[in-house]
């Protein structure tokens, strides 16, 4: 089924054209810029595809009732446009037999208007690959999200790998093997033992001095005593007693003099310098020790997290391989509308290569026979900015709509000999019948 005639009233930029589309393969409207040949082509969807089809304002500035009628001989399709969103649709067949509801008989007969080929071929690879999952209704959101999340955690834990082997790598261990730890206890009990002898000779030494120095002033208090009793005779059997008293005291204090005499010079201080120097060192060695050993076991600890990272990271590939295996699956089992097409990963492929190493006639083929796929029914595909093709590529396109009976409509910017009709001021100002 193909379009035979387009009847246009107030829709956008149209105020009012008819065309008779005839046989002719394919159909070029040109024109000036915002002249109306868009809003002319987008008038088809904007009647046989819905209000999902349509923009926010589809009638013309100043107007408040637009119209489109399709005739395509089997069915004929009138919509039309009021202000606010409203209007009417009415589908009849050639015998006039009404159609209800009428959308849902124009929703068996097209998928749609809105593939552009040219817009198609611009797209970059992963936009291509994504209209063409969506053409094939092949939802892979589960499939990228759980394949992105898979990827990520990969990310993290090769990260943290990366991160574990470079802290693995600061870790400064001490050249060799130091050894065992010192033990520090017999230095610290002879460290005791000499400080309690040397204290010993300190207090023996004190003692010698204490005495020296309570000898000194019994003679001193004695000579004091004989001077009072030379001056006081009425006190001298008073001082005498303090005499023999004090002398008694000297005796006792001459006496532990001499003791603590005898005692100091069998006495030597025992220097413990030595032994300060080797307690200090075995310190020194146990530190290292101790460093080593922590060293070691941050270095088996770090080696663990290497490891248990390093496990993730092939776990997580492995998670990997099987989500990429079974999408690579489900792309291989859709039904593309082309022979040969197909997708791997984010790349439209035609014949196992990707499509944007093909020729520029190669995928120029490829992104029409896309187009002409999705509407088996009414065999019309709509293409844009047909000013983008040279005489060549305009030919290929003639060559295939007339191959697989189809109609193309194309806009095309200008007024060469290649266009059917000229569009100007909402219009067709000139229809080239003979060309």
């Amino acid at each position: 089924m193909k379009i035979k005639t387009l009847e246009v009233r107030n829709i956008k930029r149209v105020r009012e054209a008819r065309l008779e589309f005839g046989e002719k393969p394919l159909f070029i409207i040109g024109g000036d810029n915002e002249e109306g040949k868009s809003s002319l082509l987008d008038s088809i969807p904007y009647a046989m595809a819905g209000k999902r089809a349509w923009p926010e304002r589809p009638l013309r500035d100043g107007t408040d009732h637009g119209s489109v009628e399709i005739d395509c001989g089997e069915l004929r399709t009138k919509r039309t446009f009021t202000p606010g969103g409203g209007g009417t649709l009415t589908v009849t067949n050639a015998e006039g037999l009404v159609f209800r509801p009428p959308q849902a008989r124009l929703d068996t007969m097209i998928n749609g208007f809105n593939f552009d080929p040219l817009a198609f071929l611009r797209a970059k690879p992963a936009a291509q690959a994504e209209q063409l999952r969506q053409m094939v209704g092949l939802d892979l959101t589960a499939e990228d999200a759980a394949i992105a999340d898979l990827k990520a955690r990969r990310k993290a834990a090769d990260d943290r790998r990366k991160e574990h082997q470079a802290e693995l790598a600061r870790v400064a261990l001490p050249e060799g093997d130091v050894g065992e730890p010192i033990d520090l206890t017999p230095f610290v009990q002879q460290i005791a033992a000499a400080d309690g002898h040397n204290r010993q000779v300190d207090a023996a030494q004190g003692m010698v001095v204490e005495s020296e120095r309570c000898v000194t002033e019994m003679d001193r208090r004695i000579n004091d005593a004989d001077r009072q009793i030379m001056e006081m005779e009425a006190a001298l059997q008073k001082r005498r007693e303090e005499v023999v008293a004090l002398r008694k005291q000297q005796q006792k204090y001459r006496f532990g003099m001499e003791e603590w005499r005898r005692r100091v010079a069998g006495m030597e201080r025992v220097s413990s310098d030595d032994l300060v120097a080797q307690h200090t060192a075995a310190q020194a060695h146990n530190v290292m020790v101790g460093e080593q050993r922590r060293a070691r076991e941050l270095a088996a600890l770090i080696t663990q997290r290497v490891d248990r990272a390093e496990g993730e990271v092939k776990d997580l590939d492995e998670q990997l391989a099987v989500a990429t295996t079974s999408r690579q699956q489900r792309l291989a089992a859709a039904t593309y509308p082309v022979p040969g097409l197909g997708l791997d990963g984010s790349t439209v492929t035609f014949n196992e290569v990707p499509l944007e190493q093909a020729s520029g006639a190669g995928q120029l083929r490829v992104a029409v026979a896309m187009g002409l796929a999705l509407n088996p029914e009414l065999r019309v595909l709509i293409i844009r900015d047909g000013s983008l093709l040279d005489a060549r590529s305009l030919r290929l396109v003639e060559q295939m709509a007339l191959e697989q009976k189809a109609q193309i409509l194309m806009e095309r910017v200008g007024n060469g000999p290649e266009c059917d009709v000229i569009m100007a001021d909402g219009v067709i100002r000139e229809v080239r019948d003979g060309r």
